[in-house]
């Protein structure tokens, strides 16, 4: 009896570790975390972005994309995920230039077949 009771809760063990790693999964897949360099200032969503380093979030499921510095939120933009054939290299903004300033069309996400793209922009003309 001992020894069934043993198994059953090292069997019992193993079951809760697997539904956690399957749990902590799906989050990472709806949520992306990147860190952005924008090599000029540029409109994000209506929103001046200086040049510099970025933290960006994205959430999938809601769609809401943030950028903050330092743990400040500096803009927002509702996006969206479309696929690429081929692995992205590395995290790049994408940008279109218009006239004087540039304005962020989406993000090129380095290691995955995903750019997140702001819904209420054009088609990528240029990238930074």
């Amino acid at each position: 009896m001992k020894i069934f009771a043993q198994r059953s809760l090292v069997a019992l063990m193993i079951c809760a570790v697997a539904s956690i790693s399957v749990f902590a999964d799906k989050v990472n897949k709806e949520q992306v975390k990147k860190t952005v360099v924008f090599a000029d200032d540029t409109m994000v969503n209506g929103t001046l972005i200086k040049a510099g380093k970025y933290e960006m979030k994205f959430d999938e499921q809601t769609g809401a994309m943030q950028l903050l510095k330092e743990g400040d939120l500096k803009a927002t933009a509702t996006a969206h995920i479309e696929r690429r054939d081929t692995k992205a290299s590395s995290t790049v903004v994408l940008t279109v230039h218009n006239g004087t300033t540039y304005e962020m069309v989406g993000i090129e996400v380095g290691g995955t077949t995903q750019n997140i793209m702001l819904s209420n922009s054009g088609a990528v003309s240029g990238s930074q």
